[in-house]
């Protein structure tokens, strides 16, 4: 690296221009001097969002505060007072309307220039982190933030961005812009990306061991394998629960349609009983020819009986049928 540009970055308003060392750069200062700014610069340049953490270091005691985003670099918050009228802790911004922001990071080799650069903008007074807009260019030069003056009069238009920087490698996605600078600059993997933003915001690397499986070693494929694993099992297992409840509920069916096919049975058997029993309330009347009347109902009744039975029915040799009103 050998160069930092940074425009309306924090409290650096207006353009600055960092000439990096090859042989090494030390940042200097009293406490809230910008150096924490500087190096959030170059991390907001290189680090995937999911890993961003600014000013890290000086908050290496309170690891569960964020004090600082992309709103508040881009809105260049510096103080934090308390409102006469309300009471609350309102932050105080140098830049409180649309305003955008620009960091451009050269790297160079004997036979390689290449120029990573970041764009941030926000349209009207909005101070909410996800209100920040941002686009993403690379260049295989060197090239100068004062050539983006016209960037902030185009209402941040990408379109004439591009047309104006057409050798530009430009996206608004993170990931496309790291593959492409990883590639250029012979970053193997995003994890180089993580051990560097780890020991630039620490104070205190912690645990050996930990720092070292952490941020220095691969995952094993083991592991993959066995989150695998886990997952199989866990969709056997539920196959294997819905079996087990299955076989439970037809359990406990089972029998209800036994006793219910029983319950049908004794219905049908208990109407057949109350006719028979009608009939042979009716049946000595019947045989001794009276024509009382009895309850008006219809009686159908089949009984066996000996051929040598004699009714007022229809004979027959297996048994014989009657039908009366009484």
């Amino acid at each position: 690296m050998t160069r930092l540009q940074l425009y309306n970055w924090g409290t650096f308003s207006d353009l600055h221009d960092v000439p990096i060392a090859r042989e090494g750069f030390l940042f200097v200062g009293n406490s809230g001097s910008g150096k924490s700014t500087l190096l959030d610069a170059f991390s907001a340049l290189l680090i995937p969002p999911r890993w961003l953490d600014f000013n890290a270091a000086a908050r290496e005691s309170e690891p569960g505060s964020r004090d600082r985003n992309l709103m508040s670099y881009v809105r260049g918050a510096w103080s934090e007072q308390e409102d006469v009228e309300s009471g609350e802790i309102k932050t105080r911004y140098l830049r409180r309307d649309t305003t955008w922001s620009a960091l451009a990071a050269t790297f160079s080799s004997p036979s390689r220039v290449v120029t990573l650069i970041r764009l941030f903008w926000v349209r009207g007074p909005s101070t909410a982190n996800e209100d920040v807009k941002y686009s993403f260019l690379i260049l295989e030069k060197p090239f100068e933030l004062r050539s983006l003056e016209n960037f902030g009069t185009s209402n941040f238009d990408i379109a004439k961005l591009k047309q104006a920087f057409p050798e530009a490698y430009i996206r608004s996605e993170f990931s496309q812009y790291c593959e492409r600078f990883c590639r250029l600059l012979g970053i193997e993997n995003e994890s180089a990306l993580r051990l560097l933003h780890r020991t630039q915001s620490a104070k205190n690397l912690g645990d050996l061991n930990t720092f070292l499986r952490t941020f220095m070693l691969e995952p094993p494929k083991t592991f993959e394998v066995a989150k695998h694993l886990v997952e199989e099992f866990t969709e056997l297992n539920t196959a294997h629960q819905e079996v087990l409840t299955a076989r439970s509920q037809i359990a406990r069916l089972l029998p209800a349609r036994d006793l219910y096919q029983q319950r049908e049975t004794a219905l049908r058997e208990k109407g057949a009983l109350n006719r028979l029993r009608d009939f042979a309330d009716a049946y000595p009347l019947m045989k001794s020819g009276s024509s009382t009347y009895f309850s008006g109902r219809a009686i159908s009744i089949s009984l066996p009986c000996q051929p040598t039975c004699v009714t007022a029915g229809r004979k027959s040799g297996i048994g014989w049928t009657t039908s009366m009103t009484v």
